[in-house]
């Protein structure tokens, strides 16, 4: 009989400790790694008001507050409050009011102010030191009506949002008295072009009969309305679509207003709209403007979609055109504006069969809501709930100023919609696009960058403030120094490498994002791995050419198997063993092939069983092509029965289908010792496309026993 190698009674350790601490590197540094003399300094002064705001630690905190709410004609004081943890010595600071008020700039730091869309924007350069710095400047109040005040600061050294701090202040300025706080949900538009009539007294004569020579006015008894919207961001002016258009009239001075016909904006932002009249002539018409359309909806904090007004037109009689020209909305409402516009990005790039989301729409779109409101700071998320009627978007004060983040969170109610509603309900609690969280997270939030960042042709995710980040990062993790912006974590649980793996495939495999937005409306996925597996569904590249793309990022998909090296421990497989005994695990018994953990079944000697398995599934064939899928690992195999006795131990290599368990041939046993690790491969095409689990299943008898060690398990697909 053959001596088994020394110290062959196995170690029992405790995988779970061990296998969080090994995941807990890919989250942070080690404690022993020395941080380079420019690493950034750790930020803590979080802003996030609420479990779901995913807002990171910035280094800067700002409070903007007024010393007095100010009546029309009054000036008073706003005192901009700085907490900084890192001495910034040129850091670029910017206010902004609405037309209520104007910027006093003389004594502060700020500059002459400058009209910027509906409001009024001073800057300046200021420094700041560790601990507090209070910026002050004074405003006019020059009319009635809500206003608003903000700041933001951000180190002008560094590029990202967490040397920035933005905050604000709302107050509805009167004659008399003025009141904290401010609503802009429904105001006066202001005209770029107005053909309105304000005088009701200034009775319009009715129209000149047409003559063969005149252009053809509204039909008889008919009144057409046409007109335009548009908002002004960084200086460039916006033609608004999609927006609901709704012409409110009053058949005489003293009945009540009614919604006489509704339409919406074209591509260029205009409208035409015909109705039949109630009376003639119409005592008032008025055009409100809405953030609306029946796909998705910008609204405030009590449900409200904001609407611009314009001016009243007095006494139109049917057959006649009124052209009420173009408007723009007050500043108060430009991001609400600015949000509206921007989901027309991603309706462009719905690729739905239908005027809605997706194909599951048939019955009406499932609108995307997204509430924004002035001086909102709990914000930029996605609620995912059982309908669209009770999910939503959220966005802070300033989040319409990225269009990518809107686009991000509006990419997670497509992506809810795109799975008819089911919700894989990762936990992601506050991420960072350059840190591992989890393969879920990492799944809905790089989907979600990575659409954003494809729609804008930037291949970036920017953030309110200006600063921006690449998703296209392909440099390795360096443990020798911190996590940073600039030093990702590695992996699919990284959501910054999913989206940028992501993007990769659509812009040089996939032809875009439609195939892959078609696949979600088929199959569901909770991570990347799962989506990876699932694209031949599609007819979308699985071969190593695409593999070898994801690994640019970090992501190695070389094989499907997750931990196949069982470098993480327990992590994606389970097993079961005798009493408390561990499958996986480091011994000194033998070494592993590669790296330092591995599998070992079998190994008592009496009549047991032992078994390891992950529900990897196997990857689908794109349509109309087989491919095969391999099984292959490394097997060292030792045994205490004789050389030439029957295979008394065995190890079966199964698929668990459902209920249907099948062993594949050959399997292996004490016959198939080796002094070293052999390669094994086994074909599992007859499960391609399958959600299966991968199974070994090791079976000992009454005496003598057998080791069977494996490392280094992959199942690969290869197109034929």
């Amino acid at each position: 009989m053959n001596k088994p190698p020394l110290s062959w009674q196995r170690l029992r350790l405790v995988i779970a400790a061990t296998a969080a601490a090994a995941t807990t590197i890919g989250l942070a540094p080690a404690a022993t790694a020395a941080a380079p003399s420019n690493a950034p300094t750790k930020c803590s002064l979080a802003t996030a008001v609420s479990i779901r705001d995913t807002t990171p630690p910035s280094c800067f905190r700002a409070h903007v507050s007024l010393e007095r709410l100010p009546a029309v004609g009054d000036t008073a004081t706003v005192r901009v409050k700085v907490d900084s943890q890192v001495a910034a010595g040129r850091v670029d600071f910017t206010v902004r009011v609405t037309e209520s008020l104007e910027i006093l700039a003389a004594g502060s730091a700020l500059g002459a102010p400058q009209a910027d869309g509906g409001w009024s924007k001073a800057t300046g350069t200021v420094s700041l030191p560790v601990g507090s710095k209070t910026l002050t400047f004074q405003v006019r109040a020059r009319a009635e009506g809500p206003a608003q005040v903000e700041a933001g600061v951000n180190d002008a050294a560094v590029n990202s949002p967490e040397h920035s701090a933005f905050d604000s202040t709302q107050v509805t300025v009167g004659k008399g008295s003025s009141r904290a706080g401010a609503d802009f949900t429904s105001l006066p538009g202001k005209a770029a072009t107005s053909r309105g009539v304000s005088n009701p007294k200034a009775q319009q004569a009715p129209p000149p009969a047409k003559t063969k020579y005149q252009v053809a006015l509204a039909p008889a008894g008919q009144i057409c309305v046409n007109g335009g919207f548009q908002y002004t961001y960084s200086g460039v002016t916006h033609n608004v679509a999609n927006a609901k258009i709704s012409i409110h009239g009053l058949r005489t001075a003293n009945s009540a207003w009614e919604v006489v016909a509704t339409g919406q904006t074209a591509a260029n932002g205009t409208y035409n709209i015909c109705f039949w009249a109630p009376a003639n002539p119409m005592y008032a018409l008025q055009v409100s403007h809405g953030t609306t359309n029946g796909v998705w909806e910008v609204r405030n904090n009590n449900s409200q979609y904001y609407t611009s007004l314009s001016a009243v037109r007095y006494n139109t009689y049917t057959g006649t055109d009124w052209n009420a020209g173009t408007y723009t909305p007050y500043a108060g409402q430009e991001r609400a504006w600015h949000a509206f516009d921007t989901m027309n990005q991603l309706y462009s790039a719905r690729n739905s069969p239908n005027g809605c989301w997706t194909r599951h729409e048939t019955n009406g779109c499932a609108i995307i809501y997204i509430q924004w409101w002035a001086g909102n700071n709990d914000g930029h998320f996605y609620q995912p709930n059982p309908s669209a009627a009770t999910s939503y978007v959220r966005l802070k004060d300033a989040d319409p100023d990225s269009e990518h983040m809107v686009l991000h969170e509006a990419a997670h109610a497509f992506h809810h919609r795109l799975y008819n509603f089911w919700w894989p309900n990762p936990t992601c609690g506050t991420h960072q696009i350059h840190v591992a969280s989890n393969m879920g997270c990492a799944w809905t939030e790089g989907f979600a960058n990575a659409l954003a960042g494809y729609i804008k042709g930037d291949d970036r995710f920017v953030w309110p403030d200006g600063s921006w980040i690449s998703l296209m990062n392909t440099t390795w993790f360096n443990s020798s120094y911190a996590v940073s912006t600039t030093n990702w974590n590695n992996g699919d649980a990284v959501e910054g490498r999913v989206a940028g793996s992501m993007i990769n495939l659509w812009r040089n495999a996939d032809g875009g994002p439609n195939s892959t937005i078609t696949l979600l409306s088929y199959y569901t996925q909770s991570t990347f791995f799962e989506y990876f597996n699932d694209r031949g569904h599609q007819n979308l590249d699985l071969t190593s050419a695409s593999r070898t793309r994801l690994y640019s990022h970090t992501i190695d998909y070389r094989q499907v198997l997750g931990n196949n090296g069982f470098e993480s421990g327990a992590v994606t497989w389970s097993w079961s063993a005798p009493g408390t005994d561990n499958v996986i695990g480091t011994w000194n018994t033998y070494a592993p092939r590669t790296g330092t953990w591995y599998a070992w079944l079998g190994g008592y000697g009496y009549d047991t069983t032992t078994s390891l398995t992950q529900g990897a599934g196997t990857p689908a064939a794109p349509n109309g092509k087989d491919g095969k899928v391999t099984l292959s690992f490394w097997s060292r195999i030792w045994s205490e029965e004789a050389v030439g006795a029957d295979p008394y131990d065995i190890l079966q290599i199964q698929v668990v289908d459902g209920a249907t368990v099948t062993s594949v041939a050959p399997q292996l046993s004490n016959q198939s010792r080796s002094n070293g690790y052999v390669f094994r491969t086994y074909d599992l095409s007859a499960w391609r496309g399958r959600n299966v689990s991968l199974r070994f299943m090791s079976d000992e008898d009454a005496t003598m026993r057998t080791d069977f060690i494996i490392d280094d398990v992959q199942v690969t697909y290869n197109q034929n």
